[in-house]
């Protein structure tokens, strides 16, 4: 994640999808979405909405997937070194 945070600093899309296309195109908008909604209901001065502990498992399920499928397939590692 810290190569790909670096890329994307730098402006370079390709190569940060390279170091870790589950952080650009997963983590990255969600967290981004979360502090939309964090800064938002901050402004509004209202409660913050709960997550489910159902959607926090399939969020866990799906990186551990990712991480398991990206280790079992090689074109999907990084090949930077």
């Amino acid at each position: 994640a810290t190569r790909a945070a670096s890329s994307l600093a730098h402006g370079d899309l390709v190569v940060a999808l390279d170091h870790n296309a589950f952080f650009v195109l997963v983590i990255l908008p969600l967290a981004v979405v979360a502090w939309g909604v964090w800064a938002t209901r901050s402004w509004r001065r209202q409660r913050m909405p709960l997550i489910a502990n159902r959607t926090v498992l399939i969020l866990m399920a799906i990186t551990a997937g990712w991480w398991v499928l990206r280790l079992a397939v090689p074109w999907l590692g990084s090949t930077a070194g």
